[in-house]
């Protein structure tokens, strides 16, 4: 229970560790370009031990449970893309966020339902996808 040696997340310049209630730690945030290719590489793994040993030495010995790569899909202006789909009535998206999804999940859910209620949220504006249009 290696995650219980501290509570809050920990983030460095090149990646972060989330201590979770079980005491098990989730360490990553690395970056491929490998297209949709979803495989765990090994260099992956070692860039992401190194981070971890760096921010927490202690963690040197805890055992690796499991390794999982995933897609982290973006935009091109490299904020979020909220809202209605232009030309397409009743589809919203809320897409994106790449490297901060899950930290943004929040926010972006709240968005969503208030527009779904017929609020249109003013902030939801800037993440529309009309501003690829212009």
């Amino acid at each position: 229970p290696v995650g219980r040696s501290f509570r809050s997340v920990i983030h460095g310049s090149l990646g972060m560790l989330v201590p979770r209630a079980d005491g098990s730690v989730i360490a990553g945030v690395t970056v491929e370009e490998a297209g949709f290719d979803c495989r765990v590489t090994a260099g992956a793994v070692q860039e992401i031990l190194a981070i971890v040993t760096s921010l927490v030495p202690s963690l040197r010995d805890a055992k690796l449970n499991w390794a999982l790569a995933g897609l982290r899909p973006g935009s091109p202006d490299d904020a979020p893309m909220m809202g209605p789909v232009p030309g397409w009535d009743g589809l919203l998206v809320a897409t994106g966020h790449y490297r901060n999804g899950i930290l943004l999940s929040p926010i972006t859910g709240k968005l969503i339902a208030d527009y779904v209620a017929g609020k249109e949220p003013e902030l939801i504006e800037h993440f529309s996808l009309r501003r690829f249009r212009e």
